[in-house]
C-alpha cells in the first residue's frame, strides 16, 4: 500500500502546471497560456500559434503533454480570440505583431528564443514571423502555403464546392462556426458531440479583411527565412489537402512529415497523443539541425 501511495505521489508531482497570463500588444490584452513541470528538461521553449476561429485553448492537450515531457510550453491567443481582447476585428498583420510581442516576452522570461509551431492560419503568421525573428525553428503544421489562400481556396472549391459555399456564407455574414461545421472540417475521427459543442461555443468569427490578407501569403519567406523549417500535415485533412501541404514543403525544399489517420484539428482528435509525439520528434530534429 505504501508503494502505491508513493507512486501516486510521484505521479502528482509530474502533473504540469498551467497558468493563464495576459500581456499587452498595442494596448490590447493577449492571453498567453504557459505550461511547465518541475522536471523541465529542455532549455528551448516552444510556442504554439492557433488557426482561424479558435484560440490558445485548442492547444491544452499539447501544452500538458509537452510540459509533462519537460518542455517549457506556451500558447498564444491572437487578438479577437480566446481570452484576448475582442473589441474589434483584426487582421493578419495584427496577429504577426501579437506573436512578436509573445516571443519577446518569452525571451525576456526564459533568456531563450523559442521554436514555434504554427497551425493552419497560425502557420501563415509563423511564415511572416520568420522574416523578422531569428527563431530556433519553425514547424508549419497543416498550414496555408506561402503562396497564400488562393491555391487552397481554388482546390477546395473544386473538391468540396458545397462545403466552400457554406464557408463563403460564414465569412460574408461574420458568423461563428457551428458544432457540425467544426466536426466536418477538423476531425477525421469520431468526436464527442458534447466536446464539439464546447469547441463551437469557444469559437469566434473572423474579419472579412483577414481573408484578403491571407490571400497575399508570404511569398518572400522561403528565400529570406531566418531559421530551419519543417512541414507536417495529414492526408485526411479536409481543409488543407495533402497536395497543398506538399506545395508548402516544396516551397521550402523540405520533406513532408505525415501524421496518419487524423484530421485538420490534430491537437483535438481522439488520438492527439500520436500527433504530439510526432511533433516533438520533428522539433528535436529542428533543434539539432
Amino acid at each position: 500500500m505504501q508503494d502505491a501511495a508513493n507512486t501516486a505521489s510521484r505521479s502528482k508531482k509530474r502533473v504540469p502546471h498551467i497558468e493563464s497570463l495576459h500581456i499587452s500588444s498595442n494596448n490590447d490584452a493577449l492571453e498567453l497560456l504557459h505550461c511547465w513541470s518541475k522536471q523541465e528538461q529542455f532549455t528551448t521553449p516552444v510556442l504554439f500559434l492557433h488557426g482561424i476561429f479558435v484560440g490558445a485553448w485548442c492547444w491544452q492537450h499539447f501544452l500538458e503533454d509537452f510540459g509533462r515531457q519537460g518542455w517549457d510550453a506556451w500558447a498564444l491567443s491572437f487578438r479577437g480570440h480566446g481570452n484576448s481582447t475582442r473589441k474589434a476585428y483584426y487582421g493578419l498583420n495584427d496577429f504577426v505583431a501579437d506573436a512578436e510581442v509573445a516571443i519577446d516576452y518569452i525571451v525576456e522570461q526564459t533568456g531563450q528564443m523559442p521554436v514555434v509551431v504554427g497551425h493552419s492560419m497560425g502557420g501563415m503568421v509563423l511564415q511572416r514571423l520568420m522574416l523578422s525573428r531569428p527563431l530556433k525553428g519553425a514547424l508549419l503544421l497543416c498550414t496555408i502555403p506561402p503562396q497564400g489562400l488562393t491555391p487552397l481556396a481554388w482546390s477546395n472549391w473544386l473538391m468540396r464546392p458545397l462545403d466552400m459555399m457554406h464557408m463563403a456564407e460564414l465569412i460574408q455574414q461574420g458568423n461563428r462556426v457551428s458544432a457540425e461545421q467544426l466536426r466536418v472540417g477538423l476531425f477525421a475521427q469520431e468526436v464527442n458531440p458534447v466536446l464539439s459543442a464546447q469547441y463551437a461555443a469557444q469559437s469566434v468569427s473572423e474579419s472579412p479583411f483577414l481573408w484578403a490578407e491571407l490571400a497575399q501569403g508570404s511569398m518572400m519567406t522561403p528565400w529570406y527565412r531566418r531559421c530551419p523549417v519543417a512541414v507536417m500535415g495529414t492526408k485526411q485533412d479536409r481543409l488543407v489537402p495533402s497536395h497543398i501541404t506538399e506545395l508548402t514543403a516544396m516551397s521550402y525544399q523540405v520533406p513532408v512529415r505525415w501524421i496518419d489517420d487524423l484530421g485538420h484539428g490534430v491537437m483535438l482528435e481522439q488520438n492527439w497523443q500520436q500527433a504530439a509525439a510526432q511533433v516533438q520528434e520533428v522539433l528535436f530534429e529542428l533543434l539539432n539541425s
